[in-house]
């Protein structure tokens, strides 16, 4: 079977088309996109002999976990806040990333201090800068000073989450500025294109 990923019109997703429109409507989206080719699991798998599946017994240990923040944020995995809207993720991402880029506990846990990446789908940098400043104080930390400027980075882009332009300017931001965490305030806000 052929199987194709459609490109919905922005903002839109398969709900709205249907409300919107008809099973026809969706059907010419399917139409019009490209076939999907997944990548290849594994270059040394035999297709023949099915998934690649490897034993976790009669192995060696592998060293300790990487983290960012000590057993609640590993380094290089995905680590995701969820809760219902207005419980407080995005002011305890802020509180995260401040404590990473200055190295101090959070909660109690230890952190590798790194340069931090916000990119903002829902509010306005104004916004932000309101409650980095009230968290700043709180910390005990003045937010305004100048060798902190290059800790804690902000982006809010113009383009989804999932489309080739926003991909190519976050990865060129994470490498020319050095980031080491990237927050992604809020995956929902942000994914209105394909997310791939």
């Amino acid at each position: 079977a052929d199987v194709r990923i459609a490109s919905l019109p922005d903002g839109q997703d398969v709900n709205d088309v249907l409300l919107n429109g008809s099973e026809t409507d969706l059907h010419a989206y399917i139409a019009q996109a490209e076939p999907y080719e997944p990548e290849p699991e594994d270059e040394h798998q035999d297709e023949a002999s099915g998934p690649n599946v490897q034993p976790l017994l009669g192995t060696e240990e592998p060293g300790p976990m990487d983290w960012r923040v000590n057993d609640f944020v590993p380094e290089d995995h995905l680590t995701m806040l969820i809760g219902d809207g207005g419980t407080g993720k995005s002011i305890l991402a802020l509180h995260l990333s401040l404590r990473i880029c200055t190295g101090r506990p959070f909660l109690g846990m230890g952190t590798r201090q790194g340069r931090v990446l916000y990119i903002d789908h829902e509010l306005e940098r104004e916004e932000q800068l309101r409650r980095v400043h009230k968290i700043a104080r709180g910390m005990g930390m003045d937010a305004s000073d100048p060798s902190l400027r290059d800790r804690f980075l902000y982006w809010r882009p113009k383009y989804p989450l999932g489309s080739r332009e926003h991909q190519e300017r976050l990865l060129k931001t994470v490498d020319e500025h050095g980031i080491d965490l990237v927050v992604l305030d809020s995956l929902t806000m942000g994914a209105t294109g394909d997310v791939t």
